[in-house]
């Protein structure tokens, strides 16, 4: 570890950073405030300085904020061996700090000049831009579902236009996609819950035909905004549009001219539609808002609390809102689940389409629907079996589909595979006629074997990290290619993926591509419309990283014919019970998880615990 300097102002901090429970960013941001609060003649007590610390620290773990009581428990690994550190009594720390009312403010002043860097509400501490974050969502969302819609359509204008293309729906065999369907078009918020398969984007579809259906009958067709956290979410999600969109026009369901108006809606990235800036910030606020009659947000799961807030500001209060994804999955790597604290115990309740035994109530309960039947999977599938068993954090179940030996659940338990492994072996193969396709300028195919199977990691480094991976791939592959020139950074047939926005080469974290030759100059050709597909020199980008590998974080929004999910070590803590259930969801045909038992047990008996007040605010009495 990295010597921490430690200014004489904030001492007190010491054992705690010994403890590698705060690093030089929390010191420095503690020290700062201390030193300004000196000057004007109101020094620090060690309780606020530590809790100045606190507060900068929560979000590196995705808190949003943390309970006083709690602090020691989601902030000091369980494996430390410092169990022994001054933490203060929970009712005499917050006492303290609304004694500093200079630099911790309450909400009913949280917003008023001069700011605070704290915020104690109740006795949850925040970092005061979080606490506003948090205040703005909650705001927005619960203003959003009290409102009307501005649309203009009556119930039974609705339901004409859904029986066009969804079953009947009664209380005794209720359609769930159809109810979600019409949330969507009766309220101005709505969310569409739900795993893999289980309908989301044939729903989102369906009812956007309808909408479009009932807009050209009042003169002019919708416009609609579609939008992702990732380039690659992005990217999926326009294919399974229009997936969705020709199946309906092959079963005659909709006509040409419908089809088109459901085609001239783009996918995009989030950051994108609001036209994100490094320098500037967001080009789409609330006085600029996004130009859409309705917003459909997929993969909402990865959204962050922070984006979330700059989301919410830029879309106009008459807008149908739309949230989709599956609060089951890895959330953000910024802090926040903010999809999981909107849902809240509504997975739970039968009246939403959850599976649980007594309904819920509150403000959100008639804007979600849950989903819950898989249509992609067979009943004997063991990717669903593996991936409810997950869900729910039942070990012994999980365990006993991975040694069921099923033939699309294969578990190999051990820390890594050999270099002599089929399954190396298998990646390897796939890799190299990548590569060759690739050569022969075939794009299309190069980036379908890139698709066909990929290893998923939960860390970059470690054992079985994406880079390790990568490495054996390569090292691999040197003996099978010939003239692969792996001493050159770029090669042809080299898998990239965007690790930043970048929007001088138009391309989004998360696109990937392949590097091909074109007119004697490499280039990637990314993925996306054959037809119309961007590329790009590779002497203009710059923060991109190779694919054979990529981590489970990185993989949300896509999906794959054969998933390898490469576990860690047991002791790594990123091992969680939503990043196995995320890995194993995004296979489609075949699921390979790499790990020892220790591995496995660790994952699916540890969920991800994030502190945050939003689901309080929405749920009050949940």
């Amino acid at each position: 570890m990295t010597a921490v300097f430690i200014p004489p102002i904030v001492d007190g901090l010491r054992p705690f950073v010994e403890a590698q429970v705060f690093a030089e960013s929390e010191v420095h941001l503690a020290a700062t405030i201390a030193r300004m609060a000196q000057r004007i003649g109101a020094p620090l007590t060690p309780e606020v300085t530590l809790a100045i610390a606190v507060a900068a620290r929560g979000p590196r773990s995705g808190h949003v904020c943390l309970a006083l009581d709690l602090v020691a428990e989601l902030l000091v690994d369980e494996r430390d061996e410092s169990t022994d550190l001054p933490w203060p009594d929970a009712n005499e720390w917050g006492v303290a700090l609304i004694a500093a009312d200079h630099v911790v403010a309450t909400p009913d002043n949280a917003q008023e000049a001069p700011l605070k860097p704290l915020v104690l509400d109740g006795n949850r501490l925040y970092l005061q831009r979080y606490w506003v974050y948090e205040q703005r969502v909650a705001s927005v969302v619960l203003e959003r579902v009290s409102a009307s819609s501005s649309l203009g359509w009556t119930d039974d204008d609705i339901d004409e236009a859904l029986h066009r293309f969804f079953g009947p729906d009664t209380d005794e065999s209720p359609d769930w996609q159809r109810r979600g369907a019409r949330a969507a078009l009766r309220r101005p918020f709505s969310v569409l819950a739900g795993g893999p398969g289980t309908g989301k984007t044939r729903t989102v579809a369906r009812m956007l035909a309808a909408a479009q259906v009932l807009a050209l009958r009042d003169g002019a067709p919708l416009h609609v905004g579609l939008a992702a956290p990732s380039g690659k979410a992005a990217a999926r999600l326009a294919e399974a549009i229009e997936l969705a969109v020709q199946q309906l026009l092959d079963d005659a369901t909709i006509d040409a001219e419908l089809a088109e108006v459901l085609r001239s809606a783009e996918a995009t990235t989030i950051h994108r539609m609001l036209r994100a800036n490094p320098r500037t910030g967001f080009g789409r606020d609330r006085y600029n808002p996004v130009p859409f009659d309705v917003v459909i947000i997929d993969e909402t799961s990865m959204v962050s609390l922070p984006l979330m807030s700059a989301l919410l500001d830029a879309i106009p209060a008459r807008t149908h809102l739309v949230f989709v994804g599956d609060p089951d999955q890895l959330a953000s790597v910024e802090a926040g689940t903010v999809l999981g604290d909107i849902v809240g115990t509504s997975v739970d309740d039968p009246t939403t389409g959850g599976h649980g035994v007594e309904a819920v109530d509150g403000p959100l309960v008639g804007s979600i629907t849950v989903l819950r039947q898989a249509h992609r999977f067979g009943t004997d599938s063991g990717i669903a079996a593996l991936a409810n068993a997950v869900r729910v954090g039942d070990v012994d179940a999980a365990l006993a589909v991975l040694a069921a030996g099923r033939a699309d659940v294969t578990w190999i338990a051990a820390p890594e595979v050999s270099a002599s492994s089929p399954l190396l072996d298998e990646v390897v193969n796939a890799a190299a006629a990548a590569i060759e396709a690739a050569r022969a300028g075939d794009v299309d195919t190069a980036l379908e074997a890139l698709t066909a199977t990929k290893v998923l990691s939960a860390t970059r480094r470690h054992r079985n990290g994406s880079r390790d991976w990568s490495d054996r791939i390569e090292a691999a592959l040197s003996s099978r290619v010939d003239d692969l020139r792996l001493y050159s950074r770029h090669y042809v047939g080299r898998p990239i993926i965007v690790s930043q926005n970048d929007a001088l080469t138009g391309v989004a974290n998360g696109d990937v591509g392949v590097t091909v030759e074109r007119d004697g100059q490499l280039v990637v050709a990314f993925d996306g419309n054959p037809e119309d597909r961007h590329v790009v020199p590779v002497s203009r980008l710059d923060q991109i990283e190779t694919w054979w590998a990529m981590t489970i974080h990185k993989s949300q929004g896509s999906e794959f014919d054969h998933t390898i999910v490469a576990l860690p070590p047991s002791w790594v803590p990123i091992l969680t019970r939503e990043l196995l259930y995320t890995g194993i969801t995004r296979a489609k045909e075949r699921v390979t998880v790499v790990g020892d038992e220790s591995a496995i047990r660790r994952a699916v008996s540890t969920p991800v615990s994030r502190a945050s007040g939003l689901r309080d605010r929405l749920w009050p009495s949940g």
